[in-house]
């Protein structure tokens, strides 16, 4: 009975990493054992970090009253879990931030592909350095509505094997927000995004290539949406994808201006052919194929648009 309550602290585990990279467990335990009263291990402290097992009630208490917290801080969200600690024991902004991303470091390396231990950080840096950077992204629905979506896409750093990507999708007059990551696979980007609104859960994947043409910049990445999450339907579906890279002195806010002021008859036409989802097209047994694409054939659809 003791532990009842406990299971509806969320995000204890990462509550826990931050509050033991902030404040030494060595320190931690001396202040229970040798002016609480209590008693806590070491390896109690690392079973609770790592999420193999949750404390009771008393323990819990000695340890919040250890650190400067109360027991009901943990049940806050694990953002302002953060600033309640960091008010608490006066923790630098700057520490804060290393803690945060080690800790995003961490979850996102739950992910764990064979094909991570082929390449090394100095890979995932130059990728870096060959495609961050912010795009616009354009597609029709996957549920065709003859209208094309625009979508700005900031590659943003790196935390190996990954790149974090932060995503804002404009629909129905205001942007919905996403974050995620990318990694490679040969001449492939594959890029996971879930929702960052809590009224609307969904999970997003994309497919493109992978640029692997050093002598020039990036103008685009090309592809193909594998999935989303829609309420009352559910079955194989794909929307192709046209990644316009965005100059380097591009804000954001300028970006996203674009995005909203940008008609349909505005999106060049051969932007719209090359996202098309008309298969009626192609003389082929697939619904939709992801291809890359070369310079040439992209030179031809601008030339013949002008």
């Amino acid at each position: 009975m003791a532990n009842i309550g406990l299971v509806d602290i969320q995000e204890f585990e990462a509550k826990m990493q931050f509050t033991l990279m902030a404040i030494p467990m060595r320190e931690v335990l001396s202040i229970v054992q040798d002016q609480l009263g209590g008693k806590l291990t070491s390896v109690t402290l690392e079973a609770w970090k790592a999420g193999r097992s949750r404390p009771s009630k008393t323990k819990l208490d000695f340890f919040c009253r250890a650190i400067g917290v109360s027991l009901t801080d943990m049940y806050v969200d694990f953002p302002e879990y953060v600033e309640i600690l960091c008010r608490a024991r006066d923790i630098p902004q700057r520490n804060r931030d290393i803690f945060l991303k080690r800790i995003e470091e961490r979850q996102s390396g739950s992910l764990i592909l064979s094909v991570f231990s082929r390449f090394s950080p100095s890979y995932t840096q130059r990728l870096l350095e060959k495609i961050g950077g912010d795009y616009i992204l354009y597609n029709y629905s996957i549920n065709n509505v003859d209208i094309v979506n625009m979508t700005l896409v900031r590659i943003e750093d790196e935390c190996h094997p990954f790149l974090r990507v932060t995503v804002k999708s404009f629909r129905d007059n205001k942007f919905l927000s996403y974050k995620g990551f990318i990694f490679p696979v040969r001449s492939n980007l594959h890029f996971v995004l879930e929702t960052q609104c809590e009224t609307h859960d969904e999970v997003v994947m994309i497919v493109t290539n992978n640029p692997v043409d050093m002598g020039r910049d990036v103008e685009f990445l090309y592809g193909i949406i594998l999935s989303g999450s829609e309420d009352f339907v559910s079955h194989p579906s794909a929307a192709r994808v046209f990644m316009e890279k965005m100059p380097r002195n591009a804000t954001q806010e300028e970006i996203l201006k674009k995005i909203m002021e940008t008609s349909q008859e505005e999106i060049p036409a051969y932007y719209k052919e090359l996202i098309c989802n008309n298969t009626d097209r192609e003389e082929t047994d697939f619904v939709l194929r992801a291809e890359q694409l070369n310079w040439a054939f992209v030179e031809r659809l601008r030339n013949n648009e002008q």
